[in-house]
């Protein structure tokens, strides 16, 4: 009924007859609940449950309900803001308390007592379960608070759970944008830590912290020059396409890296991660194309194909590449890929044409019964020309032989 009866005068009319003549408390929960959240706002259904929290002490099932759902339907009432104060000021139990104050947060931005209660958890938690709740509903409720801030930085540079880690830092990164001290600490993780995981954890908290900060540069090249698993490997050049942009130095040392290594994995990060710093760095889409021509790693040629639809400005060799990658290889994922990275990069109308002579023989209706991926990827590539060229350029593409 919530969902489909959202604001209908007759579906709240019976709801408040429901709440005014029934004693069956399930029954009264059920309809408060319900009329709350078609009619949010509505103060019968929200004086209904205030009065249910109150007559309910003892069963924390209910209470923990009737407060989740408060903080969800009754912003800025009064009343609600009142009994959820009332909740926090006498229960002890962690999850109660937690659910209470992020609802409190929620109806009133800002209130003190919410933002006490929930540091307060965060300071002594009970468990790791409880500290991810409090960290997970502070995010929920976010405001900067000079009490919280250290506790959020003790944490990340502590905890061994890497989804609490995560939390914390996310928000750090809401409520801390430009603090001094969390820029400091942060760094000093960075500065220490021997482990991969959290050297990259820390810096995307840093990221959003202070975006420009000089260290991010630092670790994300360091990653991706000694990373044990390709995926740490990867989120650093990820982390490096949105960090280094036109750094001139960060440029020179990619290039140095991208000439020695032999490593083909790295070597397409790295020429990845050079593209998107530097758009127009010929030695990154020479060295993409590269990789394109000489693996055996169906995986890997997938990853360029794609990266040079990402990075890729116009260069007449990748275009190349890219047409014989859909038009050879058996990999149908691949294929994929090659006609959506082309659809990217296509610009001018010398390039859609030369496309369309070249992709025209995979419409024949051989390639259509022997192999109709390429033949559908191949159609819709040349679908983009036709959308892109006028007819006369069109049909003289189309019965010209390719050069």
């Amino acid at each position: 009924l919530a969902r489909i009866a959202r604001r209908n005068p007759e579906a709240i009319t019976e709801l408040v007859r429901i709440l005014d003549t029934t004693d069956n408390e399930k029954t009264r929960l059920m309809a408060a609940v319900t009329l709350s959240k078609i009619d949010i706002g509505n103060s019968i259904a929200i004086a209904a449950l205030i009065q249910m929290l109150e007559a309910n002490d003892k069963e924390e099932i209910i209470i923990s309900q009737i407060t989740r759902v408060l903080g969800q339907v009754a912003p800025e009432n009064p009343e609600a803001i009142l009994a959820l104060s009332g909740i926090i000021q006498t229960y002890k139990n962690k999850n109660i308390l937690i659910q209470a104050a992020v609802s409190l947060g929620k109806i009133d931005p800002g209130n003190l007592e919410a933002i006490t209660a929930l540091v307060e958890i965060l300071e002594t938690p009970e468990d790791e379960n409880i500290l991810e709740k409090a960290v997970y509903s502070y995010y929920e409720i976010a405001q900067e608070n000079s009490s919280v801030i250290p506790i959020l930085v003790r944490i990340v540079e502590t905890s061994k759970n890497k989804s609490i880690r995560s939390l914390a830092g996310v928000c750090l990164g809401k409520i801390a944008k430009g603090n001094s001290i969390v820029i400091e600490a942060l760094v000093d993780i960075l500065k220490t830590t021997k482990n991969d995981n959290v050297a990259l954890q820390v810096a995307e908290i840093l990221s959003k912290v202070d975006p420009r900060n000089p260290q991010l540069i630092l670790v994300s090249m360091s990653l991706l020059e000694t990373a044990k698993s390709e995926k740490t490997s990867w989120q650093a050049a990820n982390m490096l396409s949105k960090t280094a942009q036109g750094h001139s130095d960060v440029i020179a040392a990619l290039c140095r890296i991208l000439k020695n290594t032999k490593d083909e994995h790295i070597h397409w990060l790295i020429a990845y991660s050079l593209g998107k710093i530097d758009p127009r760095n010929l030695d990154a889409i020479t060295a993409l194309i590269s990789i394109l021509e000489t693996t055996k790693n169906e995986d890997i040629c997938k990853q360029v194909v794609w990266s040079l639809g990402e990075i890729e400005q116009e260069n007449p060799h990748t275009i190349s590449a890219l047409l014989k990658i859909l038009e050879t290889t058996e990999s149908e994922d691949t294929r994929k890929q090659a006609a959506e990275s082309l659809q990217k990069i296509l610009a001018t109308p010398e390039q859609y044409a030369g496309v369309v002579s070249v992709l025209k023989d995979c419409l024949s209706d051989e390639v259509h019964q022997n192999n109709f991926n390429r033949f559908d990827n191949c159609y819709k590539v040349l679908w983009e020309c036709a959308a892109n060229l006028p007819y006369p350029d069109f049909y003289h593409a189309w019965h010209s032989t390719p050069e």
